[in-house]
């Protein structure tokens, strides 16, 4: 990677998050994937795959750092804590994050960004950060760190490095292919020519090529390698450590009393004279501290952090992973969340959320383990939730209780877990009559049920896509009995495919949906859109019409590779492809892209709200296209991405949203969103109107903001006296969405002097309401 190392290029971000509107998000992420920790007093900063939190081991509490708070990225790699006592966070992406206690305010430093930082040191005013490609240096100043060089003209190719270190003023650089050291004083020596750096290796005495970690103590530097023990002392003679005798040496836990050593999984401590070994966890050991009473804290890969001879550690409630799928919330209002999607399996099951705890459920044993391959997530009418894994057939649930549909003899376990403990259940093999509903798809795996949509239609009848289903039935319909129930009697189901001249290329369906007219749509992986029109009726293949191919050839869709498909409230189908987004008003066919389209153009998701607005979920971010706006209308278009909303990824897998709440959720590749804007504040009434801040200062550091406005609404600010002062509309940018922002001023752009005002709410259809507003003019 070619970097240009100009002072233009430092990229520094302080966020102001309430003038950037990050009051309008929360951010929930998967928190329990530890990368790296660090000891600040009497607290542990912890680094991980999600953010970073500061651990308080006197009560078992965390304060959490997303993107919200100001890190450039997500995915922390290394700490470090500077001479000025502020933390400094290393991230996979290439960003440096520095965090001021006093103000609570991150600092973002973009150099590297692009390159994976796996190691960062804070050596008196000076910061180094390793990453597999070299070594950067920055100065440490009070206020911010001013990058300086970039090293990788190296004697040896780092391949994988793993750790960084100043010792004995030499910088120490830990990669596969040796230790590489170099003089620390980079202003002196020019770090920048190859003959600079010395690389040691098994020729000069390392038990190993390949460095895992490095850590100083007592005056001297340690060496964990892949197979053995090194150290070096002030006289920068190398020599291995012989009373190791175990192996690799993974990380490196020395303070000035007690002595550890990890292998992968292993604990070792330094007794008697030589190294014990003392017990072993369940994961990976990435990282630990020493704390100031010599207690070890591991920092664990997917468990959290725990406190060494403790058998219960400290998890972060939140999903099991950051891969969040597709996603919806119920009718009792608990969201259910698949960890993958279509065509991208993340193996990690499903999970809920109550709004108070995360539930993360998880299969295993066999083939039970594909049903983790969650691709999709529907609620039918009747409130049962069903999800459809890809390999793994089916699961539904309604009231505790699940079913399942798949092809496979055996039984199988699920793990069911939360922060505070986890829950073992055997299921046992499922009944012979649902082993014979979904077909596996038409592959050389056995038992391979692809499920990867669900719909219902006008009738009740419960729709499901099984994609290259091997006895050619590739759509299966539930009909719903007389008790208001689905049949769960595939006997009762109906199926279609073949025998409707679906052919075994146009199986492969991605998305199921009904038009205004009652027609099947079919979205497939290259092959366009099939419509079938079967008149309403399921039982009566007599009326079914031919049916009707739609292509990039024959309509003017950007792709036959459609991702998701969606009718609006007004009769519009919407098309999501891997190529840009389509319509279709009944007559014609048109393509939505630039100014007047989403802000990328693979479209993953379409989701049409109560009051017909239309969100998009893309690999580029979030874009809504306003129900009271056209299409072709550049300001009709909302688009929200990681650098002017709280996302936390740019990839955004799907949308839900919730009006009466006001809230719009988000699955992204980087957790859980959950977006309260104007769009997602619109309310059928105006019981809930709210206003603030109260009293309104007239100092300019904000404006007063109604929230909970119907559609279409429109705002009056009256003086006591009930002259009209202001008028607020989407006309004039006063109102955007279900919200209302007064700036203090008149119609002359002067401001209103001190006082009682009142505001009046009109509504297309006549609703009202109104409420006061107390206005202090300094």
């Amino acid at each position: 990677m070619r970097l240009l190392y100009t002072f233009l290029l430092v990229c520094i971000i302080s966020f102001n998050l309430y003038s950037q509107g990050m009051h309008d998000w929360q951010v929930i992420t998967y928190m329990n994937d530890v990368t790296d920790m660090v000891r600040e007093n009497d607290d542990i900063w912890v680094a991980t795959s999600g953010g970073a939190y500061r651990f308080d081991s006197a009560d078992s509490s965390a304060t959490t750092f997303t993107n919200l708070d100001g890190l450039g990225s997500l995915n922390l790699s290394a700490l470090t804590i500077d001479h000025y006592d502020r933390v400094i966070a290393g991230c996979a992406d290439g960003t440096i994050n520095r965090f001021n206690p006093a103000s609570g305010i991150w600092t973002v430093y973009r150099n590297l960004e692009g390159q994976a930082i796996v190691d960062i040191f804070s050596d008196a005013d000076t910061l180094w950060a390793a990453t597999h490609e070299g070594v950067a240096v920055y100065l440490i100043r009070e206020n911010n760190l001013e990058f300086r060089d970039f090293y990788n003209n190296l004697p040896v190719q780092p391949g994988v490095a793993s750790s960084i270190a100043v010792y004995n003023q030499r910088i120490y650089f830990a990669t596969q292919n040796g230790l590489l050291y170099a003089p620390s004083d980079f202003i002196k020596n020019n770090l920048k020519i190859s003959n600079a750096w010395r690389v040691l290796t098994t020729a000069n005495g390392l038990p190993y090529n390949a460095i895992l970690d490095l850590a100083i103590q007592s005056d001297t530097l340690y060496i964990g390698t892949g197979n053995g023990m090194a150290f070096i002392n002030r006289n920068n003679q190398l020599s291995n450590m012989t009373s190791w005798t175990s192996g690799q040496v993974s990380k490196i836990l020395f303070s000035d009393s007690h002595r550890y050593l990890i292998r992968n999984r292993d604990i070792f401590f330094w007794q008697n004279g030589h190294w014990t070994y003392t017990s072993s966890e369940e994961n990976l050991i990435k990282a630990g501290v020493i704390d100031q009473a010599g207690t070890v804290w591991l920092g664990l890969e997917k468990n959290g952090i725990k406190k060494f001879g403790q058998e219960k550690g400290f998890l972060v409630d939140g999903p099991a992973t950051n891969h969040l799928g597709y996603l919806i919330k119920d009718k009792s209002g608990k969201l259910w969340i698949s960890s993958g999607k279509f065509k991208l399996s993340f193996n990690e099951g499903f999970y809920t959320y109550d709004f108070h705890q995360w539930t993360n459920y998880k299969f295993f044993d066999g083939t039970w383990n594909r049903k983790n391959s969650m691709a999709t997530v529907y609620e039918d009418a009747t409130g049962k939730i069903w999800f459809g894994a890809w390999g793994g057939g089916t699961v539904s649930i309604k009231d505790g209780v699940m079913d399942f549909y798949h092809q496979w003899p055996e039984a199988g376990r699920m793990v069911i877990s939360t922060r505070d403990g986890v829950e073992e259940i055997v299921i046992p093999e499922i009944s012979a009559d649902k082993a014979d509903c979904l077909a596996g798809a038409d592959v050389s795996v056995p038992y391979y049920t692809v499920i990867t949509h669900f719909n219902e239609d006008a009738a009740g009848n419960l729709w499901c896509a099984n994609y290259l289903s091997a006895d050619l039935n590739y759509v299966a319909v539930m009909p719903m009995n007389s008790q208001g129930e689905y049949e769960t009697d595939c006997a009762q189901w109906r199926y279609f495919g073949a025998n409707i001249g679906l052919s075994r290329s146009e199986s492969e369906l991605s998305s199921l949906e009904f038009d205004a007219w009652g027609r099947l749509w079919m979205g497939t992986f290259e092959q366009g859109i099939q419509v079938f029109d079967y008149n309403g009726t399921i039982d009566n293949p007599g009326d079914d019409e031919p049916l009707i191919r739609l292509r990039t050839s024959n309509t003017n869709i950007y792709s036959n590779t459609i991702l998701c498909l969606k009718n609006d409230l007004d009769g519009t189908m919407w098309i999501g492809t891997s190529g840009g987004l389509s319509s279709f008003d009944g007559s014609n066919f048109y393509k939505h892209v630039g100014d007047i389209g989403p802000v990328e153009n693979k479209i993953n998701q379409i989701f049409v709200d109560d009051f017909n607005n239309k969100w998009f979920a893309t690999d580029g971010g979030m874009s809504i296209l306003k129900a009271d706006g056209s299409p072709w209308d550049p300001g009709s278009w909302m688009h929200y991405t990681p650098e002017n909303s709280g996302l936390p990824s740019k990839i955004v897998n799907s949308i839900f949203v919730d009006n009466k709440a006001g809230e719009a959720y988000i699955g992204t590749e980087g957790g859980l969103c959950i977006f309260s804007g104007p769009i997602a504040e619109y309310k059928k009434d105006l019981q809930t109107v709210a206003g603030g801040p109260s009293p309104f200062i007239l100092d300019g550091s904000s404006d007063y903001v109604l929230k909970n406005l119907v559609f279409g609404a429109s705002v009056k600010i009256l003086n006591i006296n009930g002259k009209q002062v202001r008028l607020l509309s989407s006309e004039n940018g006063g109102v955007e969405g279900g919200r209302a922002t007064w700036d203090g001023k008149d119609e002359n752009n002067n401001y209103v002097a001190s006082g009682i005002y009142i505001y009046l709410v009109f509504g297309d259809e006549g609703i009202s309401g109104n409420g006061k507003i107390a206005v202090v003019k300094p």
